[in-house]
């Protein structure tokens, strides 16, 4: 059995919906605020069995997350939406296959730190996409 305690400090609501969503798969061990830290925690557990769908669906989870924390993604639905379309790109892949090497070697995942520092090559991408429109956009303007 695999266990995993995720923090964060921003996304209570969206790590319990995570959590339910994936009841499946997943177990809720404990979920609880420590008042010291500042930071929600919530530690699931699941059999080896499912470990490839919970890690899907946690690359799923981080990468809504880093969407989330890139300002122009946060308030545009439709770029939103044209960001999900990475999941089918081999960013998604590698950044998957990045995410069970660090589970394999850590029980602990910060939400707000991972996205931040560990998926630099999914954020870049996003910024990349951002800047394809923005010039598209210029371009359009011109004309």
């Amino acid at each position: 059995m695999k266990r995993l305690i995720l923090y964060t400090i921003n996304y209570e609501g969206e790590l319990r919906n995570f959590a339910k969503n994936t009841a499946g798969l997943v177990k809720v061990n404990w979920a609880k605020w420590h008042e010291k830290k500042r930071v929600f925690g919530l530690c699931l557990s699941w059999e080896y069995a499912y470990g490839d769908g919970v890690i899907e669906e946690l690359m799923y989870f981080l990468e809504d997350i880093a969407v989330t924390e890139n300002p122009i993604y946060r308030n545009s639905a439709k770029l939103r939406n044209m960001a999900q379309n990475l999941r089918y790109a081999p960013v998604h892949k590698r950044e998957r296959k990045r995410l069970k090497g660090f589970l394999r070697e850590n029980g602990i995942l910060h939400l707000e730190g991972y996205t931040t520092f560990r998926m630099e090559e999914y954020r870049d991408r996003l910024d990349m996409m951002t800047y394809s429109l923005i010039k598209k956009l210029n371009m359009s303007n011109r004309e």
